[in-house]
């Protein structure tokens, strides 16, 4: 990306793609905001690069700014699931999980997925309902032997019910698949549980992200 920066100073996406996926997943936090302001002056109507901003917040945990962000997004474009989806997540970072519910329900009403199914799962069980959050497991469990549900799935769900074995199971079962939003393994609140496991750790590590290698990165820039 920062090649394609060089080649290409004025692409907004370059610019949002770097804060997002890059610095951001290192917790590089005033670097990625100042990447993604460039491409928002860039590009001033990417709704991708607006959600940019209101997302750094989210795993940057400033919830509040997270919240107002995509609930600014979201009523917008009312029919813009990705939004109301981002808020939903925000919500249940905020401990809002009884608002956080209602946003995955109305995402997973007009645009049904496994991972909608996933997170609110989770919100269920860290909201003390795991048995509805095992009901979803074995929905998903069934739906994985007529068709493919990504083990990021599971392995969210998991974390949830406090199941670090079966997480972490997963999560390996994701790397090995390349799932994306692993890359925010090191800073995002929903891997918080199973955070000071060693195996969490190593994961880190296969993945880039540990300390040691994100200041060493941080070092060669």
């Amino acid at each position: 990306l920062r090649h394609a920066l060089e080649l290409n100073p004025s692409s907004a996406m370059a610019h949002n793609q770097l804060a997002q996926n890059v610095l951001a997943p290192q917790g590089r936090w005033q670097e990625a905001l100042t990447e993604n302001r460039l491409a928002s002056e860039l590009d001033p109507l990417s709704r991708q690069i607006a959600m940019g901003e209101p997302f750094l917040a989210l795993l940057e945990r400033r919830h509040e700014a997270a919240v107002g962000g995509f609930r600014k997004l979201s009523a917008a474009s009312p029919g813009d699931m990705t939004a109301l989806g981002a808020l939903a997540g925000a919500l249940m970072g905020q401990g809002d999980y009884p608002a956080a519910l209602e946003a995955f329900g109305q995402v997973q009403r007009l645009a049904p997925s496994s991972q909608t199914l996933a997170w609110t799962g989770y919100v269920l069980a860290r909201n003390g309902n795991p048995a509805e959050a095992r009901k979803i497991l074995q929905q998903l469990l069934v739906e994985s032997r007529r068709q493919f549900v990504m083990p990021g799935c599971f392995a969210v769900l998991y974390t949830g019910l406090g199941d670090a074995d079966n997480a972490l199971r997963y999560l390996e079962m994701a790397h090995e698949q390349q799932e994306s939003f692993l890359i925010f393994a090191r800073v995002h609140s929903i891997f918080d549980p199973i955070r000071s496991d060693p195996r969490f750790l190593t994961l880190l590590t296969e993945i880039g992200l540990s300390d040691e290698q994100v200041q060493k990165n941080q070092y060669h820039q």
